[in-house]
C-alpha cells in the first residue's frame, strides 16, 4: 500500500507544478482549435446536403426531407464520431507523453515538449486509435452482457405488470417504483463491474503508446499487465478517485456555507444587504474556483495513467 499511497502523492504533487498547467492549457487551446476547424467542414456538408434537399425552400414537409435524409445523417454522425475519437486519442497521447516526461523529471521548454509529444503520438496513433476501440468494444461486449442478464429479464418481467395494472392507477405506481428500484440496483451494479473490469484496462493507452508493439500485441499486454497487477491498479484507481471525490466534496461544503446564512435574513436591513453582497462575492469567489478544480482534474488525470504505468512497470521488474 505504500507504494500506492507514495505514487498517488507525487501525482498530486507533481499536478500543482504551474509548468504543467501552461502546457496542458496550450495543448488544450490547440486541441480547441483543431476540433473547431473539424467541425466546419462537417457543418458545411450538412448545410449543402439540407439545402439541396430543399429543406429551406418550403416545398416539401421538413419531417419527410429528414426522413428521406436520415441515411445521410447516420453515415456523417459515424464519421464524426471516429474522426472526433481519433482526435481525442491522439491528444490524449500527447497529455500522456508529457505528463510521462514530466514525472520522470525530464526538464524541457515547452515547444520541445510539445513537439516531442507530438511526433510520439504521431509516430503511434494508429496503434493507439486500433487498441483503444478494441479495448473498449470489450469492455462493452462485457457490460452488454451484464446488461442482458440483468436487466433484460426484469424488462420482460415487469412490462406485463404493467400493462395488467394500466387501469389500476397504485397498481401501475407501485409496478413502476419496483422496476425503478431494481433498474437502480443494476446500475449500480454495472458501475462497480465496471470499476472491478478497468483494472484490466487502465494500461490500453499507455503501453500502446510507450511501448513499440502492434494493435493486438498492444491488447494483449495490457490486459496481462492488468491481470498480474490487478489489485495495485484496483488500490491505485480507488484512492484517486476517493481523492477527487473528497476535494470535491469539501468544495461543494464550503461554497454552500454562506447561504445557511441567508435563513437569517430580514428584508430592508442594513446588515443583510451586506450579507448578500457578501454571498455575491463568495458565489464568484468559488465560480473560479470550480473552474480551477476542473482544470486541475484535466491535469492530474493523466499524470495518473502515466504513474499508474510506470508503477506496473516496476512491479513487472521487479518479478
Amino acid at each position: 500500500m505504500g507504494i500506492v499511497t507514495n505514487a498517488l502523492s507525487e501525482v498530486l504533487r507533481k499536478s500543482l507544478d504551474l509548468k504543467a498547467w501552461l502546457y496542458f492549457g496550450v495543448l488544450w487551446f490547440i486541441e480547441s482549435i483543431a476540433l473547431l476547424l473539424l467541425l466546419v467542414p462537417f457543418a458545411v456538408v450538412l448545410a449543402v446536403f439540407l439545402f439541396s434537399s430543399g429543406f429551406f425552400d418550403n416545398t416539401s414537409s421538413a419531417f419527410d426531407i429528414l426522413s428521406s435524409l436520415m441515411p445521410f445523417f447516420v453515415v456523417l454522425g459515424l464519421i464524426g464520431v471516429i474522426v472526433f475519437f481519433g482526435l481525442f486519442v491522439f491528444f490524449e497521447g500527447m497529455e500522456l507523453h508529457f505528463s510521462r516526461e514530466f514525472l520522470s523529471g525530464k526538464k524541457r521548454s515547452l515547444t520541445k515538449a510539445l513537439s516531442l509529444a507530438f511526433q510520439r503520438a504521431k509516430q503511434r496513433f494508429w496503434v493507439m486509435f486500433g487498441t483503444k476501440i478494441i479495448i473498449s468494444l470489450i469492455m462493452l461486449a462485457i457490460l452488454g452482457v451484464l446488461f442482458a442478464v440483468f436487466v433484460l429479464p426484469v424488462l420482460f418481467h415487469f412490462l406485463p405488470l404493467i400493462e395488467a395494472s394500466s387501469t389500476n392507477y397504485s397498481a401501475l405506481i407501485g409496478s413502476f417504483f419496483s422496476m425503478f428500484l431494481y433498474v437502480l440496483v443494476v446500475v449500480l451494479v454495472l458501475v462497480v463491474a465496471l470499476f472491478l473490469l478497468n483494472p484490466f484496462f487502465v494500461l490500453g493507452l499507455q503501453v500502446s503508446l510507450f511501448e513499440d508493439k502492434g494493435i493486438i500485441e498492444s491488447v494483449k499486454r495490457t490486459i496481462r499487465l492488468g491481470k498480474s497487477n490487478y489489485f495495485l491498479n484496483l488500490s491505485f484507481l480507488f484512492l484517486f478517485g476517493l481523492v477527487i471525490a473528497l476535494i470535491y466534496c469539501f468544495i461543494s461544503v464550503i461554497e454552500m456555507f454562506p447561504y445557511l446564512l441567508i435563513g437569517f435574513l430580514v428584508i430592508g436591513s442594513a446588515s443583510n444587504v451586506g450579507l448578500m453582497l457578501f454571498i455575491i462575492l463568495w458565489s464568484l469567489v468559488f465560480f473560479i474556483v470550480r473552474l480551477l478544480y476542473i482544470f486541475w482534474t484535466g491535469v492530474v488525470q493523466p499524470f495518473f495513467m502515466a504513474k499508474i504505468y510506470e508503477l506496473n512497470i516496476v512491479e513487472e521488474k521487479g518479478h
